[in-house]
């Protein structure tokens, strides 16, 4: 779809239009004063293919009466967003006079003017002929599939901003200056895909609420963590490498100080290439893919729990959430036992635990030997 943000203080007398554009592959998102239409151009500029400005309009409210001051400021905003997107422009009206015609296009320049009912075929054309040009959509379409997953229901929104980032990067041309300070924005990605497979039940939520749950997931991919086996092999060994590798190179590559094996900071500085960073981009779009893929054809949660098991099963305390704290520390009271152990806010939340919920954990010691606490933890 086409993504465009419209100036219009009165959408309401042309939703038949609004149809017709959806139709033809034209999504738009509407802002009916110029201050609103502002905001959201600000907020969301990569999201937008294009703007459609109405001549008169309204600046604060729609209390006010219309003039063509909202369109002044909202032209004004988007000719000075140039520096970060050109994002092409087109003026929709009601009928001009003569001299309101020839004075809009002295003060906007050789950009057509449409007419309301009269032009809106040319509009839709136009909207199209331009955005299909424009070297963010064509990498949009290009990359529709990596950039598919990235919604609410998978991944997350909030990545897209940093995948589109990526893509653009691993297309560009242009060397890359200081592409080692990038692969943090890979890791983070990763991160997403391991708590999205998580939420898909492909992996136990129990290894990402836990420490060291990167390599925890990690480790289980490939089917050598210390607790949970997959009973039903669902990642290819070529999946399972790439995660290795890729995170190999990442974590190591996100510190430039300390007892790094790999030092690829060092590395990509002194080989001076950005050619490492461009093939860890495309690994991870490839990674990517095959988590669509493998949710497509695992949809079933419930199913997908069964895949995996715990190998120390003897190694489970049944016990109740017996109190939660303000804070949001809750208390783990095992069956046949007077202590208790704490349960750390975060793992409370992510599981949604109330108390009386009937839990069992797996804990471990401290490096003293003295303190116990919870590494696996999961309702009952």
């Amino acid at each position: 779809m086409i993504k465009v943000l419209w100036l219009e203080d009165e959408i309401n007398k042309i939703e038949a239009f609004l149809d017709r554009l959806y139709m033809d592959g034209i999504s738009v998102t509407h802002k009916d004063t110029a201050n609103n239409f502002i905001a959201e151009l600000n907020k969301n500029l990569d999201d937008y293919d294009a703007v459609i400005l109405d001549v008169m309009g309204v600046v604060n409210s729609l209390e006010e009466k219309p003039t063509s001051k909202a369109f002044s400021v909202a032209h004004k905003e988007v000719l000075g967003l140039k520096h970060k997107k050109d994002v092409p422009f087109f003026v929709l009206s009601a009928q001009l006079t003569k001299d309101e015609n020839q004075g809009l296009k002295e003060y906007i320049g050789d950009t057509h003017i449409y007419i309301k009912s009269k032009d809106e075929e040319k509009l839709i054309e136009d909207i199209k002929s331009v955005v299909d040009e424009q070297p963010d959509f064509i990498l949009r379409n290009k990359f529709a599939d990596v950039l598919s997953v990235f919604n609410e229901n998978q991944i997350g929104t909030n990545h897209y901003d940093r995948i589109f980032n990526l893509i653009k990067w691993a297309e560009s041309s242009q060397d890359i200056d200081r592409s080692e300070d990038q692969l943090t924005g890979i890791r983070k990605i990763i991160e997403a895909i391991f708590h999205a497979l998580a939420k898909q039940g492909l992996v136990p939520t129990e290894i990402t609420n836990s420490q060291g749950w990167l390599n925890g997931t990690r480790n289980f991919l490939s089917n050598r963590h210390d607790v949970y086996v997959q009973n039903q092999s669902f990642v290819h060994p070529t999946v399972s490498d790439s995660i290795h590798r890729l995170i190999n190179i990442v974590q190591d590559g996100s510190h430039a100080e300390g007892g790094l094996r790999l030092r690829v900071d060092d590395y990509i500085q002194t080989n001076q290439s950005d050619y490492l960073f461009k093939s860890c981009i495309y690994l991870l779009f490839d990674i990517i893919i095959w988590y669509k893929n493998l949710c497509q054809k695992y949809p079933d949660i419930e199913i997908n729990k069964t895949f995996w098991l715990s190998s120390k099963s003897d190694d489970w305390i049944t016990g109740t959430i017996t109190q939660i704290q303000i804070n949001g520390f809750g208390t783990f009271k095992p069956d046949n036992s007077p202590q208790t152990i704490g349960v750390v806010p975060k793992i409370m939340e992510d599981n949604s635990f109330k108390e009386n919920d009937r839990v069992r954990v797996t804990t471990k010691k401290d490096s003293t030997g003295t303190k116990t606490y919870i590494d696996l933890i999961e309702k009952i």
